[in-house]
């Protein structure tokens, strides 16, 4: 699966000496992806986009678009919580949650809690467990912060602070 700038590809690579495309779907903006059972989600940036979409892959040859929600100032990347049930997104400005219990409706469930300063320029998400890390720049510095996501209907902030250096994202 990848995400091309304006479409969702699902490739054959069942032989790395010869990757064939199965099917494509058109998606303005497309970012990034993550693929759960017979659904992508994905990121379909800004610049007129603005949109998380819903795709059922269950026919690789013939994905079609199931759903979409908007997301304010655009949408970057798609992480999924460890149960499978929510996912983790931003914008350049904020941290999103959404619920995909029913993956043909999904649900914003709105921002996750002191990212409205944190998340400027927010370039890496990392769930690991039940600990949402983020990394990304906000004024000038680089900004660190971490979510208790044991609970995704209610995160809990842990941390946010200025690491003042250069950062990578987080792995």
């Amino acid at each position: 699966y990848s995400s091309e700038k304006g479409s969702l590809v699902i490739y054959d690579t069942s032989d790395i000496n010869s990757i064939t495309a199965l099917g494509s779907v058109a998606i303005a903006n497309s970012q990034s992806v993550v693929v759960l059972g017979d659904y992508a989600y994905v990121a379909a940036g800004n610049g007129g986009g603005n949109q998380f979409v819903t795709v059922d892959v269950s026919n690789p040859t013939s994905p079609s678009v199931v759903s979409s929600i908007t997301v304010t100032n655009g949408v970057y990347d798609v992480f999924v919580h460890s149960s499978g049930n929510y996912i983790y997104t931003h914008n350049n400005y904020q941290g999103f949650t959404i619920d995909i219990t029913t993956p043909s409706a999904p649900v914003s469930l709105g921002l996750l809690p002191g990212t409205q300063t944190t998340s400027t320029n927010g370039w890496a998400y990392d769930p690991v467990g039940d600990i949402l890390y983020q990394t990304g720049s906000f004024g000038g510095n680089i900004r660190y912060g971490a979510w208790d996501v044991s609970n995704p209907l209610s995160p809990t902030t842990l941390v946010t602070t200025n690491l003042y250096a250069s950062a990578a994202p987080v792995t």
